[in-house]
């Protein structure tokens, strides 16, 4: 679905940059984002 994703880490870091757009988008005041990569936990 999208080729220019090479990683897992990276799916899952864009799963999470998608998550907090949408709910931007719908106007969210605050967004509770669960995730089981260690790694990208971190990193954010």
């Amino acid at each position: 679905m999208h080729s220019a994703i090479s990683s897992p880490f990276a799916v899952e870091a864009h799963a999470g940059l998608q998550a907090i757009q949408l709910g931007i988008s719908m106007g969210f005041n605050s967004l509770a984002i669960v995730g089981d990569s260690r790694t990208v936990i971190k990193k954010c």
